[in-house]
């Protein structure tokens, strides 16, 4: 059977009769029904057997004794009250919830029927975590893009993934895999792998991670922005000059103050400045 749901919060309470038939040839046979059930949200659920009334209010109970035989009664019915776990707590398994309901006699001999509940699966993810700022790639080399991904929804979601490679410069490449299985609450990594060529530009673009679900929910996409890792050195020429400010004298030493700035994405190490005039270096 399928869950229902009653609201927002729960599902409607399913109730079933099982009719029993002795087939013995005892006066009187005692006989426990009880409830063999197991799943990751067991705990979440409720399985009761009708047990009369007192002062007009049902009982239900966990277990159930009852007598039958040749002068017991060769037939009884045993009704069965399946509450199923909350909305937010259910989880959709594939394959269902299978309930048995087992009815055992003190010798060890048992009897069981079943009942599969199916919860409506529901899909969701999100993304806890993604690269911020820009991410450099040392030309040649190759750099993993890491995310963090959990499944909000209730069961099992196989998500698909794809790279939108539309600002990806020549000879540079992005490679991942294309789909992969999450449990119902699993909150793991993804990752991608970013190669830079040796001659890779300086020019910072995107790339977009793309995420779809197993039923076709379609989520935002992640944007990461992705650089050349190298230094990049400018003149800072409002701030390069004579040490006072004054402009250069002729025929005698003067002292000028060179600031660089480095946009690059790694240290500069070492840098060498060289001073060019006519035909003389210095360094």
């Amino acid at each position: 059977v399928d869950a229902v749901t009653l609201n927002s919060t729960h599902f409607k309470t399913i109730e079933f009769t099982i009719t029993l038939n002795y087939t013995g040839n005892e006066a009187y046979d005692e006989f426990t029904s009880e409830v063999v059930f197991s799943a990751e949200d067991a705990a979440d659920w409720m399985i009761e057997f009708y047990n009369g009334t007192v002062n007009g209010t049902a009982l239900w109970v966990e277990t159930h004794q009852l007598t039958l035989g040749l002068d017991g009664g060769l037939q009884s019915e045993l009704l069965v009250r399946v509450i199923p776990a909350s909305i937010d707590a259910a989880q959709s398994i594939e394959g269902g919830h299978i309930i048995k309901v087992r009815l055992s006699h003190g010798s060890g001999v048992f009897s069981e029927h079943a009942l599969t509940v199916h919860i409506p699966q529901t899909f969701s993810a999100n993304v806890t975590v993604a690269p911020t700022g820009t991410l450099g790639v040392f030309p040649g080399e190759d750099e993993r893009v890491v995310f963090r991904i959990v499944n909000d929804g209730n069961g099992q979601d196989l998500m698909t993934f794809e790279i939108d490679r539309t600002q990806l410069p020549t000879n540079w490449s992005a490679t991942g895999p294309s789909e992969a299985p999450w449990s119902a609450g699993e909150n793991r990594t993804y990752s991608f792998t970013v190669f830079a060529p040796a001659e890779a530009g300086n020019e910072p673009f995107t790339l977009f991670l793309n995420i779809t679900s197993e039923d076709g929910t379609e989520y935002e996409p992640v944007a990461v922005v992705i650089q050349a890792a190298r230094p990049l050195l400018s003149f800072v020429e409002d701030d390069t000059g004579t040490l006072d400010g004054s402009d250069a004298e002729a025929n005698k030493r003067n002292t000028f103050i060179v600031r660089v700035r480095n946009d690059g994405l790694v240290d500069a190490m070492n840098i060498r400045v060289t001073v060019a005039l006519e035909e003389y270096y210095w360094v």
